[in-house]
Formats: C-alpha cells, structure tokens, sequence
C-alpha cells in the first residue's frame, strides 16, 4: 500500500472543515463526478493566507469551477494537491515552494457559495499527469484523509487503497503574524479611506447639483430683468417722442414741464443716474420750476441731454 507524507497547514492556521469528501452524490453527479471530490475548509478571515502542505512544483490557473486555484505537485511521492477558489495566487507556474510557504489567499472566486479553500489530492505520474482519470474512479480525484475531516477513508471504485500520514505542521512565525496584523489594520483604514472619498464625492454632486440650479435660477432672473429695462427704455422712448412733438408749441411748454417733473418724480424704478437727475433738476430750475429729485429716482440720460440742449 503507497503511503503519502504531507502536512497539515490548516489546523494549525485556524481552518474548520466546511464539507468532508465523498459526499452530496446527487449534487455532484450534475458535473459527472460520483461524489464531492475533495474537502472544503473554511475560515473566520474570509482572506486568509493559505500554505502549501508539502513541498513541490507550482501550477496556477483559473476556471470557471475552481477559479483561482494553484496545484502544487510532488515528482518525488507522485503526488499533487490543489487549493481551489482563491482570491489570489501569490506564486507563477514553476515556482518551487517548501511546506509551510503561502501559495494564496482563501476567496470565494469560480463556482462557489462563500468563501473556502477547496482542496483536491490526486496521485500523478512521472510526468505530473493525474492518473486514474475516468468516470468510475471520479476522475482521479482521491479522499485527502485530511485530520479536519471524521469520515473513514473512501476509496472510489479501480483506485488501490493508499494511506495519507499528514504531521502536524507549525503555526505561522510571529513575524509573519504581525505582517498580516499590519496587513488587515491597513486595509481596513483603505477600505474607511474609500468610504469617506465615495461619502465627499457624493457630498460634491450634491453641491454641483446645487449651484447648477442656482445658475440657472440667476440666468432666469437676468433674463427677465433685461427684459423688464427693455419695455422701460421702449416707454421712455415713446415719453421722448412725445415731449419733442409738444416742444414745437410755446403755449403747451407749462404741460411739458409739468410731465417733465411727474417724470422725475416717478416711482418707476430702472438703474438710476444721479448726474443725469441733477442735470435735469438744474435745468427745470432754470424755468423756475423747484423739483426735488431723489437720489433713487430714474429717468433716461438720453432725455436728460436733450432737455439741456433745449434749455429746459
């Protein structure tokens, strides 16, 4: 009977088992496997680091089944063991690693319902190729007899029976400890970092939004008031017109003052002219007419200009 020789990373690491091997037949069947074909194990760090259980030569890929998985195969005890569903590879195809080297991180990438590692044993040949590759022996994929798991060995069906010492492996160094400490408290500050930037730049959309509403309300109002200068300009337009047809006719100057002032004195109100108001008061008094201009009050410096020309 071959025996195998690995060790075991996950116990140490904190690892649960999630679902044993050989089990779930009528799920399986749909991929056209016999059974669960390897042991999942879970974690309460949904990224944890993952290390190698022995020594061997590295193969990284990814499908849509097992996602990011690495196989790491042994050439010395014709064996390979595959850790499936990972958030990362941290090694390139031919690397070599010892036991104990961290190969990934756990994730929940290809066909999965949470975060896990998924991992295969299957035996190889000289040239790495699995063997016992067919339907009846579940292709190869062979029960890992890992310690997490309580099920008696299951050996499918054409496959030799085999045995699995797994040695209990160390804990992670401390220093290797503390990195991971390091890591995750830098991450998180990351992850707040991220939050708050998403929160400001809602709160600057936010504010955009506003001043755009605000822009819009402004170009209104400019507009209506441009329009508001524009029908005064065309009444005293028309005032203008007015006074110069009464102009030909001394008898009716006594009304044309008297317009002249109600114009000054008007409650109407457009940009004011204090010079032009002056101007004008000066003139009317020049008639002996008093009037009392106010500072705010408006009229046309055009008007004003032509009343001084004709001496009013």
């Amino acid at each position: 009977m071959k025996i195998f020789k690995l060790v075991d990373t996950f116990t140490p690491d904190g690892f649960y088992l999630t679902q044993s091997y050989g089990v779930n037949p009528s799920y399986y069947s749909k991929f056209g496997l016999l059974y669960h074909e390897g042991v999942d194990v879970g974690h309460k760090n949904k990224t944890q680091p993952v290390r190698a259980c022995h020594d061997g030569e590295c193969l990284t890929n990814y499908s849509n089944a097992y996602g990011r998985y690495v196989i790491l195969l042994d050439y010395e005890q014709l064996y390979a063991t595959w850790y499936c569903h990972l958030s990362r590879a941290k090694v390139v195809n031919g690397q070599r690693v010892g036991a104990g080297e961290i190969i990934g991180n756990m994730g929940s990438t290809g066909n999965s319902t949470g975060p896990h590692v998924h991992f295969n044993f299957v035996q190889i040949d000289k040239n790495g190729y699995r063997l016992y590759k067919t339907k009846q022996s579940n292709y190869g994929f062979l029960d890992p007899q890992h310690p997490l798991d309580p099920q008696r060995p299951k050996f499918p069906p054409g496959v030799p029976e085999y045995k699995i010492e797994w040695k209990k492996g160390g804990s992670m160094p401390d220093e290797l400890k503390e990195c991971l400490k390091a890591h995750s408290t830098l991450m998180a500050k990351i992850k707040r970092l991220e939050e708050e930037i998403k929160e400001w730049k809602e709160i600057t959309k936010k504010a955009e939004d506003e001043r755009d509403k605000l822009r819009e309300t402004l170009k209104r109002e400019v507009e209506a008031s441009k329009t508001r200068i524009d029908e005064e300009k065309k009444r005293y337009k028309s005032f203008v017109q007015k006074v110069a047809e009464k102009l030909g006719s001394s008898q009716q100057e006594p009304e044309i003052l008297e317009e002249i002032t109600r114009l000054v004195q008007s409650e109407d109100k457009i940009p004011s002219l204090e010079k032009e108001n002056q101007t004008l008061k000066e003139a009317l008094e020049k008639k002996g007419k008093q009037v009392v201009v106010k500072k705010d009050e408006v009229h046309q410096s055009k008007l004003c200009r032509w009343l001084a020309k004709h001496g009013f």
